[in-house]
This record gives structure tokens, C-alpha cells and sequence, in this order.
């Protein structure tokens, strides 16, 4: 074939050339002139080429390589290391070793056997471990054991809390150990419940177990077994077997046992209670036992005892006490003892005794037997027997009245041992 022009030969396909056909080079003005007339080989061009390109598959790049518009990869990618200076999407990414990120991972769903963080957020948390500094979930943190220093959830529900502050709108747990414990809405616990420091709940708190913490506070209720702390304050209702504390506040208490140094009150209802200050403004039980006892309505039904009973209305079965006030009727369907002065502005009734060192009723004293240093009746004094040092009626109705003074407006008698006797 007579010497043509490229253009004028036709189209060669690339399959179609062998290795050992050759390719002549001639002269046109060439850049290399000890190429001229040159005779090359398939082989030696695509070597020669392979110097400064890369072959069609296969290859090695040595140095640098900016790579200006897109990369698609259809295959597998194996990188010692990657910087990426703007966004990377990935459809899937698995870390065999550790992988650390100085800004933010965000996704839906995060798994690993471990994920430690200063700041984690996620709509999803699956994993063995998660140990962090902070953490807030707005919705909702499950699980067997939560354990932190500082917990703050809005809905928590798990077998175990543990931390030193654990903050949260709704939480439903099996066991809470926590140093303080703040809830802005209901607290129910299947189990225990121990606060090292203070328990704040503005809506219900419920244990099936105990209850404890330095300070408990219930905005609605507080009911649990057994309910103990230095102080307890329930805004409407407290309610358990035993309710055991310094500093007792109650709207409403309902319980087997109150023991306390303190306890306050506008309605109590106790089977027992034993405290050095009972206060309230309806105080109901069963057994009644402080050094102070004062409200408006004070009903036992079995014993009222303490240094000073004091109140309004006072029904009871028995009452000691060193000092007993009240400011209406008293009556008792027992014994009245009372170590110091018995006071009454209303009726004082005993079905049994009524001893005291100065007993005073302001309407009438009634009982079988009624004994006493000093014994003022303003209107009526009745009984089987009446003894005082001082005896001064306005109205006496006895079988027997003894007393070194006896003294009264009108006295119907049937017996008077006295060693002065006045009737005006």
C-alpha cells in the first residue's frame, strides 16, 4: 500500500490489530526528529504509552491525583486513608476497628457494641453499652439498666435507674437509686424506691416497695408501703403502712404507722402514730402517740396519748396526757388520765375515769368517777363519785363527793365527806 494520510485510511478497530503489527512513524515535522521513520510494534506503543497513562484496565498511579469532576466506582474501594473536605453520602458504612469523628454522626439508626461521645442525639439507640457525659431524650429512654451521673428524660421506662440526678417529665421504673430525683409528672415504681438526696414529684408518687429520700415530695399523692425520710410533704394525699420521718407535712395522711418528729397535717388518718408533734386540722386513728397533739377535730378510737393534747373536738377511747385542752365538747368513751391540767370549754364526758390535777369543764364534767386536785364545774358536775382537793360547781350531782373544800351554787348530794363545805 502506497504511502497515505491518516485520513485516508479506513477505520481500524482497536480489536483488529495484533501485537506484532507495526506502525511507521514518518516525518512531519515530528517533536522527537530520532523518531523518523520509525518502525513501532502494538506491544512497544501500548508500554510506551503505559509510561504516561493509565491502561485500559489495571494500573498504578504513583503521587498525586486531583481528580476535578465526579468518580463512580462500580466495584470494591480499598484506601489507606481518606480526607474528604466536603459532603460524602454513603449508603452504608461498616467500621471493623474504631472510627473517630470530631464533628457530629447523625442517623437513624446508630449500632455498636460501644458509642462514647460527649453529646449524643438519635431517634434510635441500639447497642450493649452507651457511656457518655451528658444525654437528653426528649421522647422516650428504655431499657434493662439506665445508670449515670446525671439522667434527664422527658418518658423513662426501665428495670433499673441509677445515677446521682435523675431529672424527667413521666418515668415508670422497676428499681430507682438515685441522689436526687425530680419528676415533672407521675412517678411509679414497681419496686424500690432510694433517694440519697432529695425526691421531687409533681404529680403522683407510687412505689410497691419503700419509698426513701432525704426530702420526699408529692404533688398529688405519695403511696407506697412504707414511706421514709427526714421530710415529707404531700399536697393532697399520703398513704402507706408506714410513713416514718423528721418533718412530717401532709394535706391528707393515711397510714398504718406515722412515726416522726413532726407531723403535720389537715387531714390524718392513722392506725397508729407516734411522733413528738402531731398537728392538723383532722386527726383520725387508731392509736395516737406524741408529745403534742393539737388540731381542730382530734378522733381516737382506741388511745390519744401525749404531753399536751390540744384541739377543738376531741372524741376518743382513751386519752393520756400531761396536759389536755380542748376548745368544745370532749368525750370519751373510756378513761380521761391526764397527768397535769384537763381543760374543756364544752362538755367533758368520760364513760370511765376522769383524773387530772386541775379539771375544768366550761358546760359540764360527767363521769362515774371523777378525781382531781382541783375539780371546776361551770354549770354541771355529775358523777357516781367526785374527789378534789377544791371543789367548786355551779350545778353537783353525786353520790359521793370528798374534798377538803367543797363549793357550789347548787349541790344535790348523797354523801359529802369535806372538811369545808359551802353551798350558796
Amino acid at each position: 500500500m502506497a504511502n497515505r494520510r491518516i485520513s485516508e485510511l479506513q477505520e481500524q478497530a482497536g480489536l483488529q490489530l495484533a501485537e506484532d503489527d507495526l506502525l511507521t512513524v514518518v516525518n512531519v515535522s515530528e517533536p522527537d526528529p530520532g523518531l523518523k521513520n520509525k518502525k513501532l510494534t502494538i506491544s512497544g506503543t501500548k508500554a510506551y504509552l503505559n509510561i504516561h497513562y493509565l491502561p485500559r484496565t489495571g494500573g498504578t498511579i504513583s503521587g498525586s491525583t486531583v481528580i476535578q469532576n465526579d468518580l463512580t466506582v462500580s466495584g470494591a474501594t480499598s484506601i489507606a486513608g481518606l480526607a474528604v473536605t466536603d459532603l460524602l453520602t454513603v449508603s452504608g458504612i461498616l467500621v471493623q476497628n474504631n472510627a473517630t469523628v470530631s464533628g457530629t454522626i447523625s442517623g437513624t439508626n446508630i449500632t455498636g457494641g460501644a458509642i462514647e461521645g460527649s453529646t449524643v442525639k438519635a431517634v434510635t439507640f441500639t447497642g450493649t453499652t452507651i457511656n457518655s457525659v451528658t444525654g437528653k431524650f426528649s421522647t422516650l429512654l428504655s431499657g434493662v439498666t439506665v445508670t449515670g451521673t446525671s439522667a434527664l428524660f422527658t418518658n423513662a421506662t426501665a428495670t433499673n435507674i441509677t445515677g446521682t440526678t435523675v431529672t424527667g417529665t413521666t418515668a415508670n421504673f422497676t428499681t430507682v437509686n438515685a441522689v436526687d430525683l425530680n419528676v415533672t409528672d407521675d412517678l411509679e415504681i414497681t419496686d424500690d424506691l432510694g433517694v440519697g438526696g432529695d425526691l421531687t414529684v409533681t404529680g403522683t408518687v407510687e412505689g410497691k416497695g419503700t419509698v426513701s429520700g432525704a426530702i420526699i415530695t408529692g404533688g398529688t399523692k405519695i403511696l407506697s408501703p412504707l414511706i421514709t425520710g427526714a421530710t415529707i410533704v404531700g399536697t393532697t394525699t399520703v398513704s402507706g403502712a408506714t410513713v416514718t420521718g423528721t418533718s412530717a407535712l401532709f394535706t391528707n395522711a393515711t397510714a398504718t404507722n406515722i412515726t416522726g418528729t413532726t407531723v403535720t397535717g389537715t387531714s390524718a388518718l392513722f392506725t397508729n402514730a407516734t411522733a413528738t408533734n402531731i398537728t392538723g386540722t383532722t386527726i383520725t386513728g387508731t392509736n395516737v402517740k406524741s408529745t403534742n397533739v393539737t388540731g381542730v377535730n382530734i378522733i381516737g378510737t382506741t388511745l390519744v396519748s401525749g404531753a399536751t393534747i390540744s384541739g377543738d373536738t376531741g372524741q376518743f377511747t382513751n386519752v393520756t396526757a400531761q396536759d389536755f385542752t380542748v376548745q368544745d365538747d370532749f368525750i370519751v368513751a373510756d378513761d380521761v388520765t391526764v397527768g397535769g391540767d384537763a381543760t374543756v370549754t364544752g362538755t367533758l364526758e368520760g364513760k370511765g375515769t376522769i383524773s387530772g390535777a386541775i379539771i375544768t369543764g366550761g358546760t359540764k364534767i360527767l363521769s362515774p368517777l371523777i378525781t382531781g386536785a382541783t375539780v371546776v364545774g361551770t354549770t354541771t358536775v355529775s358523777g357516781v363519785t367526785v374527789t378534789g382537793t377544791h371543789a367548786l360547781f355551779t350545778n353537783a350531782t353525786a353520790t359521793n363527793i370528798t374534798g377538803t373544800t367543797v363549793t357550789g351554787t347548787t349541790a344535790n348530794f348523797t354523801t359529802v365527806n369535806a372538811v369545808d363545805l359551802n353551798v350558796s
